[in-house]
Parts: structure tokens; sequence; C-alpha cells
């Protein structure tokens, strides 16, 4: 990143820095930091090619109470959602979230992740005028563990409005029962963007082995990688119905794949080669899945 940038964000390791096709997305955009008034969080913003980057770091995470850490995370999305809202590229098209032991207890029945979702959606109510909204407005997301202190937020914008994709395989993140917390995740299971040219990127958020709201082949690597390139076929297949055209696994040119076991890195990607043969790009990291018990997670980008 820009020397000029707050050093937390200059210093971002390379697993909580977004997946390189972003990159190639921005072209040669120059990262600029953004004035902050939120106690230990640094905001950098990018554009280039109608497409923009907000990357925000919320450091010293890990010492905050649940109810901070829900207000802290509520008004790190509120500020992103000014910028976004306020600049060239205006749509959120795809989020990043990496959380910082993300299991970690906090009481009231409550793990981190759970603290930062009530965070999350009550910035994401105010953002989208309504849960009743959405099905309609909120893009695809990932939401991911990682070591350290902090929380890393990235969301990439676009000068055009993104179609959510549903999963008919699974129930929407954001209508999950109180199971998974006093406010639910918020994120579509994919985002498509028309291009023009008669083609659309396809945004795939972070999948795993879930059916309904169920995890499920619990301990079994295998049989949920199969139930995870399962729910990514579905997915795909689907975008191409609301587009109109087909769509499968062939599709797909780059991927991230985050795994509890990082010695399983090999084998997975072996896997995810076979199914998705035009895959030209794939990135395997350590990472806690959102749920304790799920052990592979696999986001991506698609050409349709």
């Amino acid at each position: 990143m820009n020397a000029l940038l707050p050093s937390p964000l200059r210093d971002l390791p390379a697993e909580l820095c977004v997946p390189a096709w972003v990159h190639v997305l921005l072209g040669r955009a120059t990262c600029v930091p953004h004035v902050c008034d939120i106690e230990n969080v640094a905001i950098a913003c990018s554009h280039g090619n109608g497409f923009g980057l907000v990357s925000a770091r919320l450091a010293h995470a890990r010492d905050l109470g649940r109810v901070e850490l829900g207000e802290r995370v509520y008004r790190m999305y509120r500020q992103i959602s000014q910028i976004v809202s306020g600049g060239q590229t205006p749509h959120p098209v795809r989020f990043w979230n990496h959380i910082c032991h993300i299991h970690e207890q906090m009481g009231e029945a409550m793990d981190r992740y759970m603290a930062f979702n009530v965070g999350r959606f009550r910035a994401f109510e105010d953002w989208f005028g309504g849960s009743a909204n959405f099905d309609r407005c909120v893009a695809t997301a990932s939401g991911v563990g990682c070591l350290g202190e902090d929380i890393v937020i990235h969301v990439l914008c676009c000068d055009r409005e993104g179609i959510a994709i549903s999963n008919p395989r699974q129930v929407q993140p954001f209508r999950y029962s109180l199971r998974y917390g006093p406010r639910p995740p918020c994120f579509a299971r994919a985002t498509a963007l028309p291009q023009g040219d008669g083609r659309a990127m396809l945004l795939v958020g972070g999948t795993a082995s879930i059916r309904g709201e169920e995890s499920l082949h619990l301990g079994d690597l295998d049989g949920q990688l199969q139930e995870t390139l399962e729910n990514v076929a579905t997915l795909v297949s689907n975008a191409g119905r609301v587009l109109g055209r087909e769509a499968t696994l062939a599709n797909f040119t780059d991927l991230r794949i985050y795994l509890v076991d990082p010695t399983n890195a090999a084998k997975i990607e072996a896997a995810c080669r076979h199914a998705m043969p035009n895959v030209q790009d794939i990135q395997t990291q350590r990472a806690d899945i959102c749920r304790r018990e799920l052990l592979v997670e696999i986001e991506g980008r698609a050409v349709i």
C-alpha cells in the first residue's frame, strides 16, 4: 500500500488483504487514507476503472467487551457506508470481514462473531433502509476468523449496482434463527455484476457445508468439501438462471479457500481444480470458519 497510509493499514498481513483479482479490477489506483474519528480505527480508500475499495482496521478489537465491540463495528460500518455512498462508486458489491479469535466466548452465550453481527446488522439497517430491503440490497461477503488482535473489513464497490443471488439449498443468512446469535449475519450468497458486454461477473461469498441453516458432515473434511462444491454449483447455476444464460463451475476463474487445517491445502486445491477446470488462480489460507464445526470455506469469482 501507499507509504502515506496509516501504519495499521500499510502493514496489513497478506492473509488479511483482499484477493489479487481485486487489484486487477482497480488497475493502477492509488490508495489514500481517510480521516476517521473512531478510536483505534484506520480507513483507506482507492478507486479505479469504475471500482472502489474501502479498507478499515480496528486495532486491539480483542480487548473490547461484547457490547463495546458491537458498538465499534456499528460505527465502523456506518463510516464505511458514508464513504461508499458519497463517492464515485456508491454501490457495495463484495465484503470481506476478518475477525480476530472469532469463536472466543464473550458472555451471554455469544462468541465474537455474534457480537460482530450485532453491530453489522444495525449498521446495515441504517445503510439499506431496514432489514426488509436486505434481499435486494445486501452484497455478498465472507466472514472468517484470524489470529492477532484486530478486525479488518474490506468493501469492494462499483459505479453500477449488482444483483443479489440466493442459493435454493440454503436459507438466506439474514434469516437465520436465533441459534446463530441475537442478530444474524448479513450477506447475499453471491452478487452478479453485469459488465455491459453481454457478460456478467459473479462474486461468490464464503460458501461452506451448510444446507438450509444446518452445518453438515461434522468432522468429515471430504464430506464438507463435496457439500460446499454442491452449494457453489447450485449458486452459479441459479445466477445463470437469473441472468438468462447457462452457468456451471467451469465459469470460475479465481478462488480463495479458507482451511482450518492448512496441511490439507494441496488436497483441497486439487479437488477444486478438478471441479473447476478453468480456474486460473487459487489462493489457500489458514482461517477459522464462522462456525466452529466447519472445516473449509470457498469463495471466488466467475465470468458468465
